[in-house]
């Protein structure tokens, strides 16, 4: 790789997490229950799920509840007493909240943590996929709510047309590169 495809691929990144602070990441998502909670229910509701990632975890007294995705004011498929918490009920207004909505998990758009430890052995090609279909998108796309306002849109424009053209670059490379070595493979 050249000189500038790295500079390219570092300033990316950078701008990247620094966008991802700016959107307010690096902090605790917190709510509140807007219904009391049975220690067997799948859907939790809320005050509102603005925030945080579309599957992850978070803590309600001394539980801690997964869930496997989110509408504006519920959890949905939730998978109660996850990591070893003990399922229990809960009364309105209980805070939740979940200390895992870190910068490089806002900016990726999954919890990295959470997978790797819920998947196991297959946790690179789960990263791998989660960071194809959710972090490249989500990046590419500068898909930040403080740059959709105003004159930052043209910005985010042109910032997309660059980054689009960077990853038509870095895979044309690599598929340049996986040829070689099928083709190495292949003459043995």
């Amino acid at each position: 790789m050249n000189k500038l495809t790295i500079s390219f691929a570092l300033a990316f990144f950078l701008c990247v997490l620094l966008s991802a602070v700016a959107e307010g990441a690096g902090s605790m998502n917190v709510t509140k229950l807007n219904a009391a909670l049975t220690d067997v229910a799948t859907t939790v509701t809320v005050a509102s799920t603005e925030g945080w990632l579309d599957s992850d975890t978070f803590t309600v007294d001394n539980e801690t509840i997964k869930y496997n995705g989110k509408t504006s004011t519920t959890f949905v498929n939730c998978t109660r007493g996850y990591d070893d918490s003990t399922p229990a009920s809960h009364a309105l207004y209980s805070k939740c909240y979940s200390s895992d909505s870190g910068v490089l998990n806002s900016a990726l758009g999954f919890n990295v943590a959470s997978t790797g430890s819920t998947v196991g052995a297959l946790s690179i090609p789960i990263f791998a996929y989660r960071f194809c279909t959710t972090s490249i998108p989500h990046m590419v796309t500068w898909d930040f709510n403080w740059m959709k306002e105003g004159s930052l849109q043209y910005i985010r424009a042109f910032f997309m047309i660059i980054s689009i053209g960077f990853v038509l670059t870095m895979s044309w490379t690599i598929m340049s590169a996986l040829g070689g070595v099928a083709q190495s493979i292949l003459k043995l």
